[in-house]
Parts: structure tokens; sequence; C-alpha cells
């Protein structure tokens, strides 16, 4: 991978990463494309070349979140007691998950 690709990657996950943090911070109205291209630091330019509409953007900050969401199931079900009965134990892993501010988004 050059560095042109390396870099262009770490723009598009700052990108990405600031809409994801605006969304758990001030929630889906106040997270607008002006938002988070301050968040990023990017251009209005890099912004759109990469998401050159909404729905791309928010497609994949939800994709974003959907994986530390799935990320922070598996961690605590990994740290969960093995004893008991499974359902328990798995409600008991999805009410510690949800409390968290990346699902609540």
């Amino acid at each position: 991978m050059g560095k042109r690709d390396q870099q262009r990657d770490r723009t598009l996950a700052r990108i990405v990463d600031a809409a994801v943090d605006s969304l758990i911070e001030v929630g889906v109205t106040a997270t607008t494309t002006l938002e988070v291209q301050r968040r990023a630091g990017v251009s209005r330019g890099a912004l759109l070349h990469h998401f050159p509409t909404h729905e791309d953007l928010f497609g994949a900050a939800i994709g974003l979140l959907v994986t530390r969401n799935e990320r922070a199931v598996r961690e605590e079900l990994a740290v969960a007691r093995p004893d008991g009965d499974p359902v328990s134990r798995s409600l008991c892993v999805l009410r510690t998950v949800m409390c968290g501010p990346s699902f609540g988004a």
C-alpha cells in the first residue's frame, strides 16, 4: 500500500470516527455534515470526495457503530461468568453492553 493510499485511509477513518463520535455525543439531528467536517478537521472537498452524500456518510458511521457494538458484546461475553443459565448470561451481557455510549447511538 502506497503512502497516498495510507493517507486516504486515515482521512476516511477520521471522518467516519468523527461522525460516530458526533452521533454518540449530540445525536442524529445535530450530526450534520458540517459538524462531522469540523470534528474531523477536513475540508469540505475531502468530506465530499469520500462521502458524496449524507446517506453515504451515515451508512459508514452506522457500519462502524455495528462493528463496535459487536466487538463490545464479544468482549463482555469473554469475561462473563460461564456458569449458570446461558439465557441469563446472555441477557446480562446484552444489558451491560446496551448501557454503553455507542449502543445508544
